[in-house]
């Protein structure tokens, strides 16, 4: 039985979410958005973007928690072009976790009417393409090495 719970991402979960961010950034800065290293008032206004979009039905995100920290963290962003996102601190991947957070994550999105998403992948990260891989994503562009942005896409 896993020992993490998942729920929709809180306010209060500022501390954390941050701190889950700036963990998975220092292992590998190219693997993100961030252009450089995000500042607390960058990630509070995230956080508080992140807040509004589930307000208005325009998103899904989870966080897991285990011993009461988040873990982890899926978003889909619902649009024309539904993005979707997953960090999982290093000490909680490969648990079964960032599946289960994912395939939650996925269902609620096709419940908000996402017919497909788009995963976009930075820097190379290549456990990030095989994660994505493995749970039905495909190339959504040609897939050319190189690119500093791959896409994945999965119909739902």
């Amino acid at each position: 039985m896993p020992f993490w719970k998942i729920r929709e991402i809180r306010a209060k979960d500022f501390e954390e979410f941050s701190h889950l961010i700036l963990g998975v950034y220092s292992e590998n800065p190219r693997s993100m958005k961030f252009p450089s290293i995000p500042t607390e008032s960058e990630l509070k206004v995230l956080l508080d973007y992140k807040l509004a979009l589930l307000s208005r039905h325009e998103s899904v995100d989870y966080v897991a928690v285990a011993d009461g920290r988040v873990v982890a963290e899926c978003d889909v962003a619902i649009g024309n072009r539904s993005t979707i996102g997953i960090i999982v601190e290093k000490g909680m991947r490969k648990k079964g976790l960032g599946q289960e957070l994912l395939m939650r994550t996925l269902k609620r999105a096709k419940e908000l009417g996402a017919n497909s998403v788009v995963a976009e992948i930075y820097g190379g990260n290549v456990a990030a393409m095989e994660f994505f891989q493995s749970n039905g994503f495909s190339y959504a562009d040609d897939g050319k090495e190189g690119k500093s942005v791959v896409l994945l896409q999965k119909l739902l």
